[in-house]
């Protein structure tokens, strides 16, 4: 279940929700969901979107990456505010490790109403979110963050 809640219990329900349909779409494929951005920073206000990462043990692909767009639809329908402020990406835990150019493209979900989930790449500069991740990141669920990221240097 999600562990350390939020200082905002609206955000709360939103990631329960969003813990929940991830772990019915995804079943035995999700290992953990972890929040970065302003959130894990100290950082966040009303202004901010909700910065998400879904730690996946294999590549989502096909009718999972389809079921994953739907759960994201029902979830601005939930919450039309924080609904539609999600900011996220599916990474499997080979992507997660360390910057690899032969495994940057992942499922990516923006911030905005209608957006829509996305294949992205995660090139080197996403070395930037593995860092705030690995020392900074709030684990919901799963196992912790230093166990999936590899240190990320300052070079």
């Amino acid at each position: 279940m999600i562990d350390a809640p939020t200082l905002y219990p609206e955000i709360d329900r939103l990631l329960a929700a969003l813990y929940s349909g991830d772990q019915a779409v995804l079943g035995d494929n999700f290992t953990g969901m972890y929040l970065d951005g302003s959130l894990a920073c100290g950082a966040f206000d009303f202004a901010s979107d909700v910065d998400f990462v879904i730690v996946t043990a294999v590549d989502v692909l096909g009718e999972t990456f389809d079921a994953l767009q739907a759960l994201h639809e029902k979830l601005a329908l939930l919450d039309p505010v924080w609904g539609n402020k999600l900011e996220g990406s599916y990474i499997s835990r080979a992507g997660l490790r360390h910057y690899d150019p032969e495994h940057v493209m992942h499922p990516t979900f923006e911030w905005g109403e209608g957006e829509r989930l996305k294949m992205a790449a995660h090139d080197a500069t996403w070395d930037i979110h593995r860092y705030i991740l690995r020392e900074h990141g709030i684990c919901k669920a799963g196992p912790p963050l230093q166990e999936l990221i590899d240190p990320v240097t300052p070079d």
